[in-house]
């Protein structure tokens, strides 16, 4: 799922960073102060995140190219309807990929533009542990993004650029990451993006991947965009949780990747330190009471703002902190 799984730790000149062009982002505003930008940022709910979440796991197990991942975009696309502006299926990969990804939009003040806040809720296939669930990996992203968006309608959020909320399927891998195995949804969707000719329209992308730990340390990689990195410090600073943002000395293969290497400024908000030595990851001991509503709340707070940064200032399209 990431390079820093186990052994599979890569620094950022090992990633093959294919930067295709570097996005002109125009602001959607001038920029404003840090508190005037943030203070229409939606409170989200804990406890619905938690709920959101614990229902996504009762679900089972999702792999990637099964019935159960089917029977999963269907529930998103469910809970997402009485919240999003429009959910559908977008046509993503090739018909022997079999991509199930869900998009759930938001239309914004910018309707040409718009931004992607990500997380992916396939399973990973364990054959030792074949009714893993991932509680943390994968359902807390879920639950994270369905409270966020609930948060958005119920209290009227303005956005200033379309919001484009995208729950990826294959990010697993079933053997090695590769270009044929994992991160198939986010691959398939960045190619989308590029076929129809509205890469240039992405501004950023937010990924949340394994922020449900109840010791929440989200940890940005290296290959994530510098000033979406150094604004993540920021917000969390302000939030009052300054020490729940410590960026990463390496890179990380995840779903942000593909829109990296299309240029497209991205950042990853994860936490790979799962249990004492990440005992708890990839394993049947990953489940909900292993995992924290507030954890959620916290990254889904911390997304909506990095959206809002992302939509009233030029990131380029470079990565790494300066």
């Amino acid at each position: 799922m990431k390079v820093m799984k186990r052994n599979l730790l890569l620094s950022v000149s090992a990633l093959p960073m294919m930067f295709l062009a570097v996005l002109p982002l125009t602001s959607c505003k001038e920029n404003r102060t840090m508190q005037d930008s943030y203070s229409s940022a939606p409170a989200v709910d804990a406890e619905t995140a938690m709920k959101y979440a614990s229902d996504f796991f009762d679900l089972g197990p999702k792999p990637y190219r099964s019935e159960q991942l089917e029977t999963a975009a269907e529930w998103i696309r469910q809970a997402a309807g009485p919240y999003a502006d429009s959910v559908y299926f977008p046509k993503c990969g090739t018909e022997d990929e079999k991509i199930v990804n869900v998009v759930a939009e938001f239309s914004g003040h910018d309707t040409k533009h718009f931004i992607v806040i990500g997380c992916h809720f396939d399973t990973k296939q364990i054959f030792s542990a074949p009714a893993f669930a991932g509680a943390n990996d994968g359902a807390s992203g879920v639950g994270a993004v369905l409270a966020l968006m609930k948060a958005i309608r119920e209290q009227k959020m303005q956005l200033p650029c379309t919001l484009r909320f995208v729950f990826f399927d294959g990010e697993e891998c079933l053997y090695q990451y590769s270009n044929t195995d994992g991160l198939h949804g986010s691959r398939g969707y960045v190619q989308l993006l590029q076929d129809s000719g509205t890469l240039s329209q992405c501004k950023a992308m937010i990924l949340l991947d394994m922020i449900g730990d109840r010791d929440l340390v989200i940890t940005p990689p290296t290959n994530s965009n510098a000033k979406l990195i150094q604004e993540s410090e920021r917000i969390a600073a302000q939030l009052g949780r300054a020490k729940s943002v410590q960026p990463l000395k390496s890179g990380m293969l995840d779903d942000h990747l593909p829109f990296v290497n299309a240029g497209v400024p991205s950042i990853d908000l994860i936490d790979f330190s799962y249990g004492e030595q990440n005992l708890y990851w990839h394993t049947s001991a990953d489940t909900p009471d292993k995992i924290s509503g507030e954890s959620m709340k916290f990254a889904a707070e911390l997304a909506v703002r990095l959206y809002l940064f992302a939509a009233e200032n030029d990131l380029g399209g470079k990565t790494g902190r300066k």
